[in-house]
């Protein structure tokens, strides 16, 4: 089965014409209704962005090349974020995980392209500890896992940057 995912909607294909869709990032998937063809596909790709998607291409075995309209309904208010989202990471103390979540918008100006994103963690005196993420990222929802094993008991500090926002949130690492 190959699948494609871009921010919360994602699109996947397989054996016997088999098309299937999410809008909640893999959580829930749904079958495409109408069947357009037996032969297995392999691969698939989406054109478009935001809440709007199509046409989408679906190729597979005995030259068989699918052209089909992707119709998304969603609420955009609660699918779509439309502002950067640093969440406080859980659990909190920890010892000696913890996950840190964070959410990049969509921004039309942008269209599809990726924003550069860094996620740092600091010590109370504002020494760089760890760099969690530091690359290019589309929009959506991203969990990253922290493992502070080797570090003191304390308070440390994450950041999340781009060229247009930076949030800081304190975490405590008990032993």
């Amino acid at each position: 089965m190959m699948f494609i995912y871009v921010s919360f909607f994602g699109f996947a294909v397989g054996d016997n014409g088999l098309i299937l869709e999410t809008t909640d990032a893999g959580e829930n998937w749904t079958m495409n209704s109408v069947q357009l063809t037996t032969n297995d596909l392999l691969a698939v790709h989406i054109s478009g962005g935001g809440v709007e998607w199509g046409p989408g291409l679906a190729v597979g075995e005995n030259k068989t090349a699918l052209l089909y309209p992707i119709v998304v309904s969603v609420d955009a208010q609660t699918k779509i974020a439309d502002d950067f989202q640093l969440y406080q990471n859980y659990p909190n103390p920890f010892n000696p995980t913890t996950k840190i979540k964070f959410t990049i918008p969509y921004i039309e100006t942008h269209r599809d392209a990726s924003l550069h994103v860094t996620l740092k963690v600091y010590d109370i005196l504002g020494n760089e500890i760890a760099t969690l993420v530091n690359e290019e990222k589309l929009s959506g929802t991203y969990e990253i896992e922290f493992n502070a094993t080797g570090l003191p008991s304390g308070i440390y500090f994450y950041q999340l940057k781009t060229d247009s926002f930076i949030q800081t949130r304190k975490m405590v690492y008990l032993k």
